[in-house]
């Protein structure tokens, strides 16, 4: 026993010796290589690189174990940043064939870098799309599939009690994961999913939590109010006296799953198409909410609702196709981006840009009136949709027809998504310099039919270009 043990104290202390061995070599192989490297690799701000590339400053980007090497062209000098207090000089280094300098910085999921890189022509190699956002993740893949899934499972089993648990579990977790999502991208930060179909910013988090915080609101007034409706007998209009039955509670309670579902879409995409689908799906989703009571009144206002927003719709629609119209230029590719506001808004601002140059030809001004005209079609598509006049015809129907639930979110929460349509138009229109209060179109000249238009007065860029002709 006592040779047993002292094999097993010399094994121990072994094992202890060439753990410490190991971690001592690795330690004096990060520090000798951290001392070489001091000296050409240098951390800097994620905005500091913007500039570089901005100011064509940068050779080459490296994407890298999740980080960004620039290399810098050479003369470029680096300045470490002087610490507070201290009496030691900064200290510089430059770039040059001798002096190999080398910058990095955190990688972030920025959709706007890649347009960056290719705007100032600088080489890059690796790029890769970071981690999802761990929130989004579970979010793409359960929360939305969950709805969908949910909402069939309520259709097959039709069992109340379990309808009404799972629409109150799946608003509650619903609503605890948009508020997280909108701290996180409040913080700085830039989540993607689906290769950058679903990228919310802070304006689509913002209507993502208030239709999430609402829907919950509903939903947990919903289950008091279908369990007071099951016990009802009897149901006769007050308007001719007729008795009605209502839908389904299974189908309604689906509905609200699919309705939510579609809402989460429209405000976590920045893709005009997917925004697009999306508000279809929510005016396809709540047609049967609005039909719970089944009589003729209810009926009338469903199919008033389905016309007129489907016209609203359908104009929409051609309000995107005029955006693609608009920007198009032969032989140059079209947008392939999936966050089509902020590449609409980076063409939109070339061009505006080109405008000012007080030489620029009469040519460099035709996709202005394509922008407009689709600005006016996602005005008044997603406006029939909002509420708007003259197309709000819909609305009182709906709203005096539809539970009170229904009601609440159709006014909190759906036209909501129809106003986030129209506001992401209008931030291409801001790209394009055509909501500066500032700025306004003056006609100078009749020819005939044709009017020409004097912009007068349109600052884009810090150049003001005024006087110049444009053919509307």
């Amino acid at each position: 026993n006592q040779n047993r043990n002292r094999n097993m104290r010399g094994v121990v202390t072994l094992i202890i010796w060439a753990l410490v061995l190991t971690v001592g070599f690795n330690y004096l192989n990060a520090y000798n290589r951290n001392a070489t490297n001091k000296s050409t690799s240098h951390e800097i701000k994620y905005s500091e690189m913007l500039d570089l590339i901005e100011n064509d400053k940068a050779k080459e980007v490296l994407f890298k174990d999740d980080a960004i090497y620039i290399t810098p062209v050479e003369g470029y000098t680096y300045t470490e940043e002087q610490d507070e207090g201290s009496n030691v000089p900064a200290k510089s280094y430059t770039q040059s064939k001798d002096t190999k300098l080398t910058l990095y910085t955190a990688y972030l999921n920025d959709t706007s870098l890649l347009p960056l890189l290719k705007e100032h022509k600088v080489a890059y190699t690796g790029y890769y799309e970071a981690q999802m956002n761990p929130v989004l993740a579970f979010m793409v893949s359960y929360i939305l599939p969950t709805l969908i899934f949910v909402g069939l499972l309520m259709l097959l089993l039709g069992n109340t009690t379990v309808c009404r648990g799972l629409l109150l579990l799946t608003a509650v977790l619903h609503t605890a994961l948009s508020v997280k999502l909108a701290a996180d991208v409040s913080g700085g930060l830039h989540p993607q999913a689906l290769a950058g179909l679903l990228a919310p910013d802070a304006l689509g988090t913002l209507f993502l939590v208030l239709a999430s915080v609402l829907f919950l609101v509903a939903s947990v007034y919903g289950v008091g109010y279908l369990r007071d409706e099951a016990l009802i007998t009897e149901r006769t209009s007050i308007l001719d006296g007729r008795a009605f039955t209502n839908a389904p509670e299974r189908r309604f309670t689906a509905c609200l799953c699919f309705f939510l579902s579609a809402m989460t879409l429209v405000t976590t995409t920045r893709h005009l198409g997917a925004l697009w689908v999306g508000i279809e799906i929510t005016t396809l989703s709540s047609a049967p909410l609005i039909y719970f009571h089944r009589h003729k009144q209810s009926l009338e206002a469903t199919w008033k609702y389905l016309i007129i927003c489907s016209v609203g719709i359908a104009l929409a629609l051609l309000g995107n196709i005029l955006l693609s119209v608009a920007f198009y230029e032969p032989g140059v590719p079209p947008v392939e981006s999936m966050d089509q506001v902020e590449a609409f808004r980076h063409l939109a601002r070339q061009r505006a840009e080109a405008l000012a140059v007080l030489d620029a030809p009469q040519s460099a001004a035709t996709y202005l009136p394509w922008l407009k005209a689709a600005f006016i079609f996602l005005l008044v598509g997603y406006g029939t949709k909002m509420g708007l006049a003259p197309l709000h015809n819909w609305l009182p129907d709906a709203h005096s027809q539809a539970p009170s639930l229904v009601s609440g979110l159709l006014s909190g929460a759906l036209l909501n998504c129809a106003f986030l349509g129209i506001l992401r138009g209008h931030q291409i229109m801001l790209g394009a310099g055509l909501g500066d209060a500032a700025q306004y179109v003056a006609p100078v000249e009749h020819t005939g039919a044709a009017v020409d238009y004097q912009v007068v007065g349109r600052e884009v860029g810090g150049k003001v270009r005024a006087g110049n002709h444009i053919d509307p």
